[in-house]
């Protein structure tokens, strides 16, 4: 493919856009062996399959990874100072969110810590309710005039007898 100075720009774009470290990295993404990554190193020469897989995989252009010349990724129509703007926008976009979120949860866990006292100060004005309509059986005022309702309903009451 060319010269040294071409194979490595080249060899370069392939691990900056795969995100490939190192020569297995790389083998394992083209799925070929190692051993042809290091034979291409050793050679000096890139198959052009690989630059083309690349390309497929990762969605972007044979332009860029062959010469270096146009837009990176496919998709790319605009200018690359405008790509780089929108993504920055984009980074600043996901962080506002994400402290968005971590407010909500916040609040979630205020309002869920509050819920949680006002349960507790709820049962606590039951139990003195109770407690002041039924005192306890050995009290002076007698027994408790207060009667847990019945789990059962009248008709299962009725349907028992009858049988």
């Amino acid at each position: 493919m060319g010269s040294d100075t071409s194979f490595e720009i080249i060899f370069e774009r392939l691990l900056q856009v795969t995100g490939a470290t190192t020569d297995s990295n790389l083998a394992k993404l083209l799925q070929i062996k190692p051993q042809s990554v290091a034979a291409a190193k050793k050679r000096r020469q890139l198959p052009p399959g690989w630059v083309v897989t690349v390309a497929q995989n990762f969605g972007v252009t044979t332009d860029w990874l062959f010469f270096g010349k146009g837009p990176v990724r496919r998709d790319d129509r605009q200018p690359p100072a405008e790509v780089a703007a929108r993504k920055g926008a984009d980074t600043l976009a996901i962080k506002n969110l994400q402290r968005v979120l971590a407010e909500r949860n916040l609040r979630i866990q205020e309002l869920e810590q509050q819920l949680a006292q006002t349960k507790e100060e709820a049962l606590t004005v039951y139990r003195r309710a109770f407690n002041a309509m039924c005192p306890p059986a050995d009290s002076a005022h007698g027994p408790p005039h207060y009667k847990e309702p019945s789990l059962s309903s009248p008709k299962d009451k009725s349907l028992k007898k009858k049988k």
